[in-house]
């Protein structure tokens, strides 16, 4: 399963941020161990970070991922999801919040309609993960609430 995000303008990603659900029923299916990936044309893909030893979250806990090395400027990137806090690899993913900040900490402008910054859903997201659909906001992603840029706080 991935998330496949398109960016308003090429932009280096330094660090992803997670926030785990603030409920007991999302948080085992918090997404655990993942790779970002980034491609300059949506088909040829490499891998920026993998992160295969996350500890267990607890309710409503951010952790920040430092991209290493330099990969540059990227339109699209993109989370591989290879394992949920309960030790599934499929199912429904739960995330309070996932950010890609660049190496300033802002975080990176999605291509979206509103021009929004922030996935946020404690709701269930699987099977739009699962069918491997970008992360963009559509009927079929109703339960999905994404924040403004102006309402992110700093």
């Amino acid at each position: 399963s991935q998330i496949t995000i398109t960016l308003k303008a090429a932009k280096a990603i330094a660090t992803v941020r997670l926030r785990s659900p603030n409920d007991a029923t999302g948080n085992p299916g918090m997404l655990q161990n993942f790779r970002l990936q980034y491609s300059d044309d949506n088909s040829t893909w490499t891998t920026a970070l993998t992160v295969s030893s996350n500890p267990a979250y607890i309710m409503d806990q951010t952790r920040d991922f430092a991209v290493p090395g330099t990969p540059g400027s990227h339109l699209y990137w993109r989370i591989i999801i290879d394992r949920r806090q309960d030790g599934g690899a499929s199912g429904s993913i739960y995330w309070k919040s996932l950010l890609l900040l660049d190496a300033g900490g802002d975080v990176a402008r999605l291509n979206v309609a509103g021009v929004f910054d922030e996935i946020q859903s404690s709701q269930r997201i699987g099977e739009c993960v699962a069918a491997g659909e970008p992360a963009r906001p559509h009927r079929q992603h109703a339960r999905w609430v994404l924040r403004p840029r102006a309402a992110l706080s700093p």
